[in-house]
C-alpha cells in the first residue's frame, strides 16, 4: 500500500488553497512501501496560492515510485494543478525529489500543470530525479510555466544508475 503524508493532507482529491505549512515531516520508508511526501499535500489534486516552510525529510530505503515535494510529494491526472505556490523549506527525499512536486503525472494521464511557483528551499536526494522545481515529470503532454528556483540542488551517482539533476526539472520523461 502506498502512505501519503501532508502538512495539510495526506491524500487530497479537491481543492486546497490559500493554506501556510510550517510543520516539519519527517518520514522513514519501509521496505517495498511507497511514500508520498509533500509540504501541503503528499497525493494532491488543485493546490492555489499556498506556502510551505517546513522541512520534508523522506529516508528513503528502495526506489519504488515515491514522490517528495516542497507543496506536493506527487500529483497526477488531466486536472492536477499547482498554481501560485512557493516552497521555503529543505527537501530531503530518495527518488523524484522536487521543491514544488516530486512526482508530476504518470504513463498514464497527461496534462498536470506547474504555473507561477517558486522554491528559495535546498534540494537533495539519495537516488534520482531531483529538480529545483519537480523532481520528475513523466510525459511531454505536462506544463511546467512561469516558475524559478534558487535553492540548491544536488544529489548522488549510484552504480548502474542514469541520475539527472536540474534547476527547474530532475528528468522530463517519459
Amino acid at each position: 500500500y502506498e502512505t501519503f503524508a501532508g502538512g495539510v493532507a495526506g491524500y487530497s482529491l479537491g481543492e486546497i488553497a490559500g493554506c501556510t505549512s510550517y510543520v516539519a515531516i519527517n518520514v522513514e520508508q519501509g521496505d517495498k512501501c511507497p511514500v508520498d511526501a509533500g509540504g501541503i499535500a503528499g497525493y494532491g489534486n488543485v493546490i492555489m496560492n499556498c506556502s510551505n516552510e517546513g522541512d520534508i525529510i523522506l529516508v528513503k530505503e528502495n526506489n519504488t515510485s515515491t514522490g517528495t515535494g516542497g507543496i506536493a510529494g506527487k500529483m497526477t491526472g488531466s486536472g492536477a494543478l499547482v498554481l501560485f505556490c512557493s516552497n521555503r523549506g529543505d527537501i530531503k527525499g530518495g527518488y523524484c525529489t522536487g521543491g514544488i512536486v516530486g512526482l508530476l503525472g504518470s504513463s498514464t494521464y497527461g496534462g498536470a500543470k506547474v504555473r507561477a511557483c517558486y522554491n528559495e528551499g535546498d534540494i537533495s536526494a539519495t537516488l534520482y530525479h531531483t529538480g529545483g522545481i519537480v523532481g520528475y515529470c513523466s510525459a511531454a503532454q505536462e506544463l511546467i510555466t512561469n516558475v524559478y528556483n534558487t535553492g540548491n540542488v544536488a544529489g548522488r551517482q549510484m552504480s548502474g544508475t542514469s541520475p539527472s539533476f536540474g534547476g527547474i526539472v530532475g528528468t522530463m520523461g517519459p
